[in-house]
């Protein structure tokens, strides 16, 4: 009897853990990341900020994240 008891609990468990695992939402280590790096030495192109926001855009549209320095 007790075995049984314990096997029915071990088995909602891990049906409980299945699903709560296939429902997690994604974390932000799930999302992959792109880094803009616009460092110029000197002249710095008009630009530079319209691409930033085109790759942001980019990110948004596909689900990636962009940090831009």
């Amino acid at each position: 009897m007790l075995r049984r008891m314990l096997a029915l609990a071990l088995a909602v468990t891990a049906g409980l853990a299945g699903s709560l695992l296939a429902t997690a939402p994604a974390t932000a280590q799930d999302v992959p990341k792109v880094l803009v790096f616009s460092k110029t030495a000197g002249f710095r192109h008009d630009s530079i900020p319209d691409g930033i926001a085109a790759v942001r855009q980019l990110g948004a549209e596909n689900g990636f994240a962009v940090d831009a320095t």
